[in-house]
């Protein structure tokens, strides 16, 4: 019995697989001419006979995409052996002309690249702004504004004595309840501690530093970097700086180092007070502190403004911190009758100082809160740093402020 194989492995009946050639039952098919199926076609012979089709070389020319999202692909051109060109065939659903395929695009690449451009430019903006403003305001700050180095030699005492150089040492008495001098010592010192130093003007604590290293304790030796601001633009248009005087509060960044070996120009530590990125530090009055603030303070004061109008102080407890929409709020301090340096809440005296009069502070007074049952004085009252008041106001008269 004949079969027909389809040209692919078959199972015969024995289980033995069998790959051959296709046999074609005779008589099955049949084709135009005997001698096609029994010779070779002569294809020079007859003209009439067609000649097969056989795959041609092709030579693929693919362009790379366009960069817009879009991947153009080409057709493949066709080459014959005999290196004549042909019309190139369509394949059967074949678009004519030049076929684009859409990728998407890579959104996220795309999207973070706009963003740190983006980012880029408005930080290059910001500092360009910070550069105008630090130029105008070093062309306008006066000449004779005294340097930092005489506040690195303020005293050349050792010990805790508080003694500083103004135009002279001054000796400071001792506080009526708290040793103050106890919280300035050689082992309170710590790296990227931000303390306050006494300035040259007055004597008051209304300058900064970091500490960068403790060197030795015994003898004190200790680096340091100043921090200093340029403007006062944290607080609107007014001259402060430019005018030479000394900002004690806003925003400041570190300068110049140096290597201190006297403990006793130092007032007191800034709490909870650390550096930021850039070095950028924000120093504000905080809730519980007290604060001297400029008696007669006006932002008409000026270079040609006098040290007698200047140095007046009163002294205040800050009772909320500050904002930029509504400032500080405060309650002014009164003396204590028969004491140095205790002062209690003033009734009545609570008052706001608003954001564009953030200068009128002057420095912070370290201060110690005394409580009732534990003193003979009222409730509610501080022991103020003796070091951190003018001289004028440690007499032991009632209703001094």
């Amino acid at each position: 019995m004949s079969s027909v194989s389809s040209g692919y492995p078959s199972k015969l009946a024995n289980g033995v697989v069998c790959r051959g050639r296709k046999n074609v039952k005779e008589g099955s098919i049949r084709t135009t001419s005997a001698a096609t199926d029994l010779s070779p076609p002569n294809w020079f012979a007859d003209p009439s006979v067609t000649k097969a089709p056989r795959p041609e070389k092709k030579r693929n020319v693919s362009l790379g995409s366009s960069g817009n999202g879009f991947v153009e692909n080409t057709e493949s051109k066709t080459t014959k052996l005999d290196g004549n060109k042909e019309p190139e065939s369509k394949h059967v659903g074949q678009s004519h002309g030049k076929s684009r395929r859409w990728s998407a695009p890579a959104t996220g690449l795309d999207t973070r690249k706009l963003l740190i451009s983006k980012a880029k430019t408005n930080i290059q903006q910001r500092l360009e702004m910070m550069r105008l403003a630090s130029v105008a305001a070093e062309a306008m700050a006066t000449e004779d504004a005294a340097p930092l180095d005489e506040v690195k030699a303020s005293s050349m005492v050792g010990g805790h004595q508080s003694v500083r150089k103004i135009n002279g040492p001054i000796t400071v008495p001792d506080s009526d309840f708290h040793d103050f001098d106890s919280n300035r010592s050689e082992e309170c010192f710590e790296a990227r501690q931000i303390w306050a130093i006494y300035d040259e003007d007055d004597g008051m604590p209304r300058l900064y530093c970091v500490v960068r290293e403790v060197l030795s304790v015994q003898p004190f030796k200790i680096d340091i970097a100043y921090l200093s601001s340029k403007t006062d633009i944290e607080f609107g248009t007014m001259k402060w700086v430019q005018y030479g005087f000394t900002k004690s509060c806003g925003h400041f960044r570190i300068r110049n180092t140096d290597i201190v070996e006297h403990v006793n120009i130092f007032s007191h530590l800034l709490k909870d007070k650390k550096t930021g990125r850039g070095g950028c530090v924000r120093i504000f009055p905080k809730t519980g502190e007290i604060w001297a603030v400029y008696k007669n303070w006006s932002p008409d004061w000026n270079n040609s403004t006098p040290d007698e109008v200047r140095h007046q102080y009163e002294m205040v407890e800050i009772l909320d911190e500050y904002s930029e929409q509504f400032g500080v709020c405060i309650a002014s301090l009164v003396k204590v009758e028969g004491y140095k340096t205790v002062y209690c809440r003033r009734e009545e005296s609570t008052k706001w100082i608003p954001r564009k009069e953030m200068l009128r502070f002057s420095h912070q007074v370290p201060s110690w809160f005394l409580k009732e049952e534990t003193s003979s004085v009222p409730g509610n009252c501080w022991d103020l740093d003796p070091a951190a008041i003018p001289e004028e106001l440690l007499g032991t008269g009632a209703g001094t402020d």
